[in-house]
């Protein structure tokens, strides 16, 4: 148990580390280019909410379906 919570913090460190590398990247960046949008980004959030919004009508037509 005690290896397992180890790794656990271990994790979260690297984490936390990897999470203030990429800020100083964006900052980088920002100040070579203000305008600059990281590629990939936007795609992201837009599958992202293709399936919120899917998984939110095929519940919704499951639900409309049963209530018959």
């Amino acid at each position: 148990m005690a290896s397992a919570r180890a790794k656990a913090e271990q994790a979260q460190q690297a984490a936390i580390k990897a999470q203030a590398d990429a800020e100083k990247g964006r900052q980088k960046a920002f100040s070579y280019d203000p305008n600059f949008v990281q590629p990939g980004a936007c795609l992201q959030l837009v599958s992202i909410l293709f399936i919120y919004l899917f998984s939110r009508s095929s519940t919704y037509e499951v639900q409309k379906t049963h209530s018959k």
